[in-house]
């Protein structure tokens, strides 16, 4: 570990299960959830905080990032607009299902989506989710370069 600096959680969850051999048992697992915090005009924490300026919050409680529609600030949209597209997959099977055709899937909803194909989006599933599409929609402005895209699919994947 000494020999990276930029360490997260995520990464030292992977090293772990790698040092104790497990990654071979762990499989992939879709996001259906992200991070959320509270509006911070409302949080006591936030106003304990607020003075001292720290530039993690700064980048957290960007105005972008509050969900008028959800009234919470989401933390990273990316997760949210996973949760939203593999919230479309699951209800429309009620399952996952094959990890190749989920993934299938998934790149077909995105797709719609930078294709600003919302109302086509919205048809797909029985149930209409409560989509926040300002977070959404800025989420989506940084595909605008290729490169942008593979990483974000190779993030998501682990490719």
């Amino acid at each position: 570990m000494k020999h990276k600096n930029n360490w997260n959680l995520e990464m030292y969850i992977k090293l772990y299960f790698k040092i104790k051999n497990l990654k071979k048992k762990t499989k992939f697992f879709p996001y259906i959830m992200y991070t959320v915090f509270s509006d911070p005009k409302k949080t006591k924490e936030f106003q304990e905080y607020k003075d001292i300026n720290l530039e993690w919050m700064k980048t957290i409680y960007s105005s972008n990032k509050y969900s008028k529609i959800h009234n919470l600030i989401v933390k990273k949209p990316s997760e949210y607009l996973s949760s939203i597209i593999y919230s479309k997959i699951f209800e429309r099977k009620g399952t996952w299902g094959s990890l190749k055709f989920t993934k299938i899937q998934y790149v077909f909803l995105l797709s719609l989506l930078l294709l600003k194909k919302k109302k086509i989006f919205d048809l797909i599933g029985t149930k209409k989710l409560s989509i926040d599409w300002s977070i959404i929609d800025e989420e989506l402005k940084k595909f605008n370069l290729k490169k942008n895209f593979f990483n974000y699919m190779k993030n998501k994947y682990y490719l």
